[in-house]
């Protein structure tokens, strides 16, 4: 029993594998992936009683699943969505989408959009009736933006704002210690690829979106100053990095 089990893990984590790999050299459209879907699916029930059979139709269902995810993944478009509008000056309407970092004074935070528009002669003309492919569509709902805006007025996670400033390209720089960090990749996995710096931001509605996450946050940030209250610097800075995870201190 447990040979068998052991060997089902094999194919599927080997067929899911297979099916990343594949989608790195190629890409199809959804269209084509769900009609091999149904194929598959319609052998499977062919092939109920044969056991090697089977074996092949499900290496072949997670292959598809792993060329899918990938797919869904992928960030050919998105990545490079708003490149004509590289330092063209933006107006975006969107939610704090992460713990605002507060440096000096500045902060950063990164903002999903909910609407966005270019500034024209100083109106604020929205892009998205321009965005005609559902692969467009998807990308603007899963993108965000880096913004870097004054620390005060202080904003919080689920916050909506209207931010605006200059579109622009992350770039990689060099460390204290002559190494180059890739600042792109790093950004880019939580499908950030445009920064706003030194943006002007405006406070439209407090505590907008997620606010059971808001809530655990707001807990985070007290504990953190019960800390910063009781225990001297720079112990406490180093507590609030081992029990929080927290790095702005550090």
């Amino acid at each position: 029993m447990n040979g068998l089990r052991n060997n089902l893990l094999l194919i599927v984590c080997s067929a899911l594998l297979v099916g990343v790999l594949f989608r790195s050299f190629f890409s199809v459209s959804w269209a084509v992936l769900i009609v091999v879907f149904l194929v598959v699916c319609l052998a499977g029930l062919f092939s109920l009683k044969k056991k090697k059979a089977q074996q092949v139709i499900v290496a072949l269902l997670f292959i598809l699943a792993g060329f899918g995810w990938s797919s869904y993944m992928a960030t050919d478009v998105c990545s490079s969505m708003f490149d004509s509008f590289t330092d063209e000056e933006v107006q975006i309407r969107g939610v704090v989408a992460s713990e605002p970092a507060s440096s000096g004074v500045r902060q950063t935070f990164n903002i999903q959009p909910i609407d966005m528009g270019i500034m024209i002669r100083g109106e604020s003309n929205s892009i998205l009736p321009f965005l005609k492919t559902k692969q467009e569509k998807q990308c603007f709902k899963r993108q965000k933006f880096r913004v870097s805006t004054d620390a005060y007025p202080e904003v919080f996670f689920g916050d909506l704002l209207s931010v605006s400033g200059k579109i622009q390209k992350p770039e990689n720089f060099t460390t204290d210690f002559d190494r180059e960090f890739d600042y792109i990749s790093y950004l880019g996995k939580d499908d950030i690829y445009y920064t706003l710096s030194f943006a002007d931001s405006e406070m439209v509605e407090s505590s907008y979106k997620w606010k059971f996450r808001r809530a655990l946050f707001a807990i985070k940030k007290s504990f953190l100053g019960k800390i910063e209250k009781f225990v001297p610097e720079p112990e406490s800075a180093l507590l609030g990095g081992v029990l929080l995870g927290e790095k702005q201190s550090l």
